[in-house]
């Protein structure tokens, strides 16, 4: 029986881990364990990733139905009693040498006097499965029979653990060739977290992604509770543990996030009593963070089950964070170059039309002066309703030039002449030529001391700042208060390497006491020709944001409608390298 007995494990060994054939390895080994004990019946109880629950995934020998296999660990679930989840819960053989009188059996079969219950393990150590074996003789189980059944046990958690690998780098492949294939970010963020459920066997998938001005993590999909916070839940960087993996760089694997000092519990996908494992990986491209990427399980679940995630599973998230960093930077410089192409061809066609068009305006304005000359000699009762019209055409001609004008600020700003300047002072003196013509409105300014200079094109900023001075004007027709202030932030490199120099940003706040902007409109304010008033081509906001963004810097309104609009401009401080 020695040489059949190993040539038959061999044999077994060598399919589940060269040929991947983990279910019928599986089912040879519970035939083999009820040859080589002369037992009567076999069974694997797998334990169900994502629920706990044992679950029958193969049997063998007497009397075994689809109902037998569906209803053999009911009680078991139930209760979390018998001998299949002693061994789970133990992670430690038991034998039963009489069904009768011990203390943990629950019956099924009334032909088995004794069993005999072996975990399973996984690479990690953990209870994946347990191997169950029955005869209809009491005292059956002696040690040289469970070490032939542990053997096999140990034939099964190779071909589990195999199948498990063997499906987590087909998922790994799945992923890849989704994000490949995705033509959308919604759509690629959509089938990457489906995958990250089913392959981690988790819960609750929510993927954060930094804002433009990198200031905050925003929820951008989820699976899970979280779904009505999508575009809502936020996070600043280094807040909670979804915000210190952002800050960091580095993943967070915890199992109870609860008892860590970092959690917040802000936006969970579950209760505080029902929060289990949590695992957070970043999303990032080579050495910048571009989001983060979180799973989580819940507590209630069997005793046997470790809800913990592995390092296992921390490793393929992080892959998976690394690989939609880079499909979602490939989808961004994709999306710019586009709009850059088009913005160029938009923008030679706009600059000749201007040209053309303020050439005839010259010429309209000539011919307009030439007639007010004519008017003068004639008589003065016949001059009156000429004069009329002439100021019409005249004051009509101004407004074109005004247009033209705004045209010519939208298509050359990005053209910068750069020089080391003061934000503070570019702030201090646009106020002050904006708010000589308005006194009605009051001006507050807090300017930091600190704030270090920065790179700029102190004519188009400045014309930038005023620009959002006048529109907050313009919105308080009653009067009401401007305040201006500014502070320093740093940003800490992603990666968490901290030979890394600290990037220092200069941050300015315009708000003001007006009705604010409505939140239907807060994403189409910056928009070419989009505008809430009757004079202007709106563009306004849009040059604004684009002399900004040409200064590697970011705008955006983050006032609450109905108080008062506010306007932040991150903009890079200037390196040591550029200050020597």
């Amino acid at each position: 029986m020695t040489t059949d007995y190993v040539d038959r494990v061999n044999a077994l060994m060598s399919r589940a881990v060269l040929h991947h054939e983990s279910e019928l390895v599986i089912n040879d080994a519970l035939k083999a364990a009820l040859e080589f004990t002369d037992s009567l019946r076999s069974f694997v109880a797998g334990i169900d990733p994502a629920t706990g629950l044992l679950e029958v995934l193969a049997a063998q020998g007497l009397d075994w139905s689809p109902q037998d296999k569906d209803s053999r660990l009911t009680v078991h679930n139930a209760t979390q009693s018998g001998i299949t989840a002693r061994a789970a819960i133990t992670s430690k053989p038991y034998v039963a040498q009489n069904v009768l009188t011990d203390q943990y059996y629950v019956s099924h079969f009334t032909d088995v006097m004794s069993e005999v219950a072996l975990p399973v393990l996984d690479s990690e150590g953990l209870v994946q499965a347990v191997l169950n074996v029955q005869s209809g003789e009491a005292a059956w189980y002696n040690p040289q029979r469970v070490a032939v059944l542990q053997t096999l046990a140990n034939v099964i958690g190779t071909a589990l653990v195999t199948q498990t690998f063997v499906r987590r780098e087909r998922a790994l492949g799945q992923i890849g060739l989704e994000l490949a294939a995705a033509t959308t970010r919604e759509h690629l963020t959509r089938k990457v977290l489906d995958l990250v459920v089913s392959t981690l066997h988790c819960q609750a998938c929510s993927l954060f992604l930094m804002n433009d001005a990198r200031t905050q993590l925003v929820l951008h999909s989820a699976r899970g509770s979280l779904q009505e916070k999508v575009g809502e839940a936020a996070y600043n960087i280094g807040e909670g543990l979804t915000g210190s993996v952002a800050s960091t760089g580095c993943a967070i694997r915890l199992e109870d996030p609860r008892q860590d000092a970092r959690w917040r519990g802000r936006f969970s996908e579950m209760t505080p009593d029902a929060m289990g494992a949590f695992l957070a990986a970043p999303v990032y491209f080579r050495d910048r963070v571009l989001g983060v990427l979180r799973v989580s399980r819940p507590r209630n679940t069997p005793s046997w089950f470790q809800a913990r995630f592995t390092e296992t599973d921390e490793r393929i998230l992080c892959a998976t964070g690394a690989q939609l960093g880079s499909a979602l930077e490939t989808h961004n410089a994709f999306d710019a170059r586009l709009r850059n192409e088009r913005m160029a061809a938009w923008g030679e066609l706009s600059a000749r039309s201007v040209h053309m068009v303020g050439n005839k305006t010259f010429a309209i304005k000539g011919h307009v002066n030439e007639i007010k000359h004519h008017l003068q000699s004639l008589p003065h009762r016949h001059q009156q309703p000429l004069v009329q019209l002439t100021n019409g055409l005249e004051q009509s001609i101004y407004r074109l030039e005004d247009i033209l004008t705004e045209f010519r600020d939208f298509l050359t700003a990005t053209q910068l002449n750069t020089r080391c300047c003061s934000l503070n002072t570019l702030l201090h003196e646009a106020a002050n030529e904006c708010f000589l013509h308005h006194q009605s409105v009051n001006l507050h300014e807090h300017y930091s001391e600190l704030l270090p200079a920065i790179m700029a094109d102190a004519s188009r900023l400045k014309r930038a700042i005023g620009e959002l001075l006048e529109n907050a004007v313009s919105f308080m027709p009653c009067g009401g208060t401007v305040s201006i202030s500014t502070t320093v932030d740093e940003m800490k490199p992603s990666t968490g390497n901290t030979s890394m120099p600290v990037q220092l940003f200069v941050t300015a706040v315009i708000a003001d006491s007006g009705n604010g902007v409505p939140t239907e409109i807060k994403e189409q304010i910056f928009r070419p020709f989009f505008s809430t008033r009757s004079r202007g081509m709106g563009l306004g906001l849009s040059i604004v944001k684009g002399v900004i963004e040409a200064h590697h810097g970011t705008i955006r309104e983050i006032g609450k409608p109905g108080m008062g609009a506010m306007f932040e401009i991150v903009l890079p401080a200037m390196t040591t390298e550029e200050v020597i």
